[in-house]
């Protein structure tokens, strides 16, 4: 089995991860702090409370001036493919928003590796999320 090595900030962590399949996709979603902006509800993944107190300064101004709400990825692979959503994560492309075409607001930081292997399980996520459940 390939083994795949993820840092995180400034060396602070580092996982050996199997490559491919569902636990290093969820694993490289959560260790790339993902979560503090997006849900897969349709998993049980949520928003991390400590990342709204942690915004500050300019973030936190721009994000109170966009006031597009980051979408939840339960279904993302419905719209897009693993392609794209590498595509979009290295802000090579922009997606079409009610406030005009939008790149994503963080490049992805880690491995060409671990680029694909999220973008993989993110074009996998086709569920709908459970109605009136708090991730």
């Amino acid at each position: 089995m390939k083994m795949h090595l993820i840092a995180i900030a400034g060396g602070m962590a580092v996982f050996a991860l199997p490559s491919g399949g569902e636990e290093t996709g969820r694993r490289i979603f959560e260790a790339s702090k993902c979560q503090q902006c997006h849900t897969i509800k349709a998993l049980g993944l949520g928003k991390k409370e400590e990342a709204v107190q942690e915004k500050e300064g300019d973030e936190a101004e721009e994000e109170e001036n966009d006031k597009v709400e980051p979408p939840d990825l339960s279904g993302v692979g419905r719209d897009h493919d693993a392609t794209w959503i590498q595509k979009f994560l290295t802000k090579k492309i922009a997606k079409e928003s009610k406030m005009g075409k939008k790149k994503h607001r963080k490049l992805f930081a880690g491995s060409s590796e671990e680029l694909e292997a999220l973008s993989e399980w993110l074009a996998q996520r086709r569920e709908d999320p459970p109605v009136g459940k708090a991730p």
